[in-house]
């Protein structure tokens, strides 16, 4: 049976985020969770949750962990959610709901920092933005693709950070990504670890590494 609704986890030493994601999903819609060879509980955790979701191990990257982890949905819309993102109450039939309507292949959610000082809700304003003018949307913003038009693509490619950014832009064609009215509220621990402005300066070298064809596709 295919579902409306697929939902993949990558995950990588996420023990300590991934209870409190899986807790938030309502177990109506088929959960994966995709690790890249944690080496902490993280796999243990997946399969002894009460959701019961499949659980796969893949080595080579993320954008490995989510090609894989899409091929092995039955489902129409996937969702990309982070481990560390928290969605609302009947989050799942909504954005079913909402993926019905649409005409294009791509979507992503309304990210809400847990940090809700100014350069966070700057940051929440660029990425709506962003994601309008390309087409493409980042992990932290949980992108939501037509699954079958996102594998008759070749799935994500190897591009760091910026694999879903980049499936969302090659699927293009399909029409423009809609942000849907729909909350993810994502934690801000790369920015309180390594700072606002070194966080922003590497994603900027990432990006123009990317730009110039560094970032192996």
């Amino acid at each position: 049976m295919v579902a409306p609704l697929g939902i993949v986890i990558p995950t990588f030493n996420e023990a300590a985020l991934l209870p409190g994601c899986l807790a938030n999903l309502s177990g109506a819609f088929p959960v994966l969770v995709a690790d890249g060879g944690s080496s902490d509980a993280t796999v243990l955790i997946a399969s002894r949750h009460p959701l019961h979701p499949q659980v796969i191990v893949t080595h080579g990257g993320r954008s490995r962990q989510l090609t894989c982890g899409v091929a092995s949905l039955a489902c129409h819309w996937v969702l990309i959610l982070p481990a560390d993102g928290r969605l609302r109450p009947g989050a799942e039939q909504r954005i079913v709901d909402q993926c019905r309507t649409m005409r294009s292949a791509t979507a992503c959610l309304d990210l809400i920092p847990d940090d809700r000082s100014w350069h966070h809700r700057l940051r929440r304003t660029w990425s709506r933005m962003r994601s309008r003018w390309t087409g493409g949307a980042y992990l932290d913003q949980a992108p939501v693709f037509r699954r079958a038009a996102a594998m008759q693509s070749g799935g994500f490619h190897d591009c760091g950070p910026y694999d879903s950014a980049d499936l969302g832009w090659r699927l293009r064609h399909h029409g423009a990504l809609r942000v849907l009215k729909e909350p993810v509220l994502v934690s801000c621990r790369a920015y309180h670890s390594h700072g606002v402005v070194r966080t922003i300066l590497q994603h900027q070298c990432q990006r123009l590494r990317m730009a110039l064809g560094g970032i192996h596709k």
